[in-house]
């Protein structure tokens, strides 16, 4: 699924790697996603960035010491009421992505 939102978009230029839970075959909250990013791409957390539509996700990216994002979905409102943290960022859509990220060396 994820595979599918960034092919829709601009964002393979700028990614380097697309995580998905479906590669992994467990769901989070499992630390198990947070720690297979970090280990396949071998840096500091602080260095990867976890973006999501979903509160979740991102109180999870957060947890773990990862910079992230949300974004919204389509006719989808918001699940951030009562959440106690605040996003690094917040993006309308996937596809407006690109405009707010881009890798450190440019």
């Amino acid at each position: 699924m994820a595979k599918l939102v960034v092919n829709a978009t601009s964002l393979l230029d700028i990614l380097d790697r697309i995580f998905s839970v479906e590669d992994i075959a467990t769901f989070k909250p499992d630390a198990a996603v947070q720690q297979t990013m970090q280990t396949k791409l071998g840096i500091e957390t602080n260095k990867i960035i976890v973006i999501s539509s979903h509160s979740w996700s991102v109180a999870g990216a957060i947890f773990s010491g990862f910079q992230n994002g949300r974004t919204g979905r389509p006719n989808v409102g918001s699940d951030l009421a009562g959440i106690i943290f605040t996003p690094y960022l917040r993006i309308e859509n996937f596809a407006a992505l690109s405009s707010q990220v881009r890798k450190p060396n440019q």
